[in-house]
């Protein structure tokens, strides 16, 4: 496939663009760098191995990682890997969901458009009508006594142009998933009647999965729902879509992936969710052994990393001193996507201590475009790292 770029960069212009951290490569990007070794983990062939060897039980795991190592191109190509026993359908939360969070009852309305439309646009053998109608006939029968009532699904079916292959169901439910991304009183009303009736929502969402699984396994696959970019929400609000109804999420009919911020794994808010779930982390690449010194820099992470630079521009024109390149290959903090700040010192202390190595070490005084709000309070916290870690004051 020819993306259109500029192989590699010879500005600097040009290898700016070329660095877009938020960009997923697809599996057959050219850019793509294997950053296994360097990750020095095997978190993301384990994923694989458990897809691949388990039997027809369905997987409900976790998938995650510090933001900006590469884990929605990772999962791009496992779905590719994977594509031989299963269908792959990849949403993206922040895309598909409200700004703030979402809870059980928004995935499940997500769920039923998503599914419905992958399998009519995609996999070309869309659900059947017999399986649609109830869930339209419910879902109409469940509103009458709501705000939304009977004259919002009037108003969808009058504005609902009879499209071959399109049935009232996809136009009904992209029309939910719209009131699901917003902040209206038609959705808390909806809501607040589907919770009066425990396990209905859940009972339509399998019906849907079950139509759409009968499909897939007379080809000898299953139905893999990926949910990328769940670690743009905050922990807390993860936390209680996760840990506040699992049984519910784990009783839905396909396999899931979901990608919460890996903050939960390593500080649990209620639960801890790899108690709960299949969990496995994706590593950001070493740049440093365990026990070496601050100013140590080499294997395995260096070269992968030179590597990623060196497919985005002609690294050795553009940046020709071998001690700068490391300086910025160190400033990444290990992630391959560019420069990492945790927000906070106790974001740090999740994160490994990047962000005391990042401060002490690589950059050694503080810079104008990073510098803390509050220099005292940053100063006094660098002063104490250096302390605890025997390192000289800079001059």
């Amino acid at each position: 496939m020819d993306y259109g770029r500029q192989h590699p960069a010879l500005t600097l212009p040009e290898a700016t663009r070329n660095l877009k951290p938020d960009v997923p490569l697809m599996q057959d990007d050219p850019w793509y760098v294997d950053l296994a070794k360097a990750r020095g983990d095997i978190g993301r062939s384990m994923l694989k191995d458990e897809f691949l060897d388990k039997g027809e039980e369905f997987l409900f795991a976790i998938f995650a990682s510090h933001r900006g190592v590469g884990k929605s191109t990772e999962l791009l190509r496992l779905q590719h890997e994977l594509k031989a026993k299963y269908e792959s359908l990849h949403l993206t939360a922040n895309s598909e969901f409200e700004a703030d969070g979402f809870d059980v009852e928004d995935f499940q309305f997500i769920l039923c458009r998503a599914v419905e439309e992958h399998m009519r646009e995609v996999v070309k053998k869309p659900i059947s009508q017999s399986v649609l109608q109830p869930v339209e006939d419910w879902f109409s029968e469940i509103t009458k006594s709501t705000s939304l009532g009977t004259e919002y699904v009037a108003s969808v079916k009058a504005g609902f142009e009879a499209k071959a292959g399109i049935p009232f169901f996809g136009k009904l439910f992209t029309s939910l998933s719209a009131l699901v991304r917003s902040k209206s009183e038609h959705k808390t009303s909806v809501k607040s009647v589907v919770r009066k009736l425990p396990g209905a929502l859940t009972i339509a969402t399998n019906n849907l999965l079950d139509a759409a699984g009968a499909i897939l396994q007379a080809e000898g696959r299953q139905l893999l729902i990926v949910i990328d970019n769940m670690d743009r929400y905050k922990p807390a609000a993860m936390d209680a879509f996760l840990a506040g109804e699992p049984d519910t999420l784990k009783s839905l009919h396909a396999n899931f992936l979901v990608t919460p911020p890996v903050a939960l794994i390593y500080r649990p808010i209620t639960e801890r969710l790899d108690d709960i779930y299949r969990t496995f982390i994706l590593p950001s690449p070493k740049l440093r052994g365990r026990n070496d010194p601050y100013s140590t820099v080499g294997s395995p992470g260096l070269e992968p990393l030179l590597d990623v630079l060196r497919k985005r521009m002609d690294l050795n024109r553009l940046i020709p001193d071998p001690a700068a390149q490391q300086r910025l290959v160190l400033a990444s903090g290990g992630h391959s996507s560019g420069t990492h700040r945790p927000h906070s010192p106790g974001d740090a202390r999740r994160q490994g201590e990047k962000y005391y190595r990042f401060r002490s070490c690589q950059i050694r005084r503080p810079q104008k475009a990073i510098q803390s709000p509050r220099p005292d309070r940053y100063e006094r916290l660098l002063a104490g790292h250096r302390k605890t870690r025997g390192l000289k004051t800079p001059d």
